[in-house]
């Protein structure tokens, strides 16, 4: 018998969001890849393009900004998205992070996410 795997959404990683879409940015996924509801997003400063949280970046995506809500395929061009920017709190266990990221980068973007009012609980 095959086993039924349900997507992420929003509902397993948000707590709590400001009303009236307060909290929300309709943001540009950079092309290049599918991104999942829950994934922490970096901004690229240059063209303002929102892409992975990469911990490793220097050109802007090294700060965690905000979580994508739902699902977006821009493996073929930039696409538009939905993310939580603010205002937020949000279940860090259940947040995608890169897969080479380390427990003390973790915890730093969490702080940076918090000084931009997205708190990690």
């Amino acid at each position: 018998m095959a086993t039924l795997t349900e997507p992420t959404t929003f509902s397993d990683w948000l707590v709590m969001e400001g009303g009236k879409r307060y909290s929300r940015d309709d943001v540009t996924l950079l092309a290049g890849k599918k991104y999942v509801s829950g994934e922490v997003l970096g901004i690229v400063t240059a063209t303002f393009k929102y892409t992975s949280y990469n911990q490793d970046g220097t050109d802007g995506t090294e700060n965690a900004v905000g979580v994508l809500m739902e699902d977006v395929d821009a493996t073929d061009s930039d696409m538009p998205g939905v993310a939580i920017v603010r205002h937020a709190q949000v279940l860090k266990k259940n947040l995608t992070w890169p897969d080479d990221i380390d427990p003390g980068e973790k915890d730093s973007a969490l702080g940076y996410m918090k000084y931009i009012g997205i708190l990690g609980v």
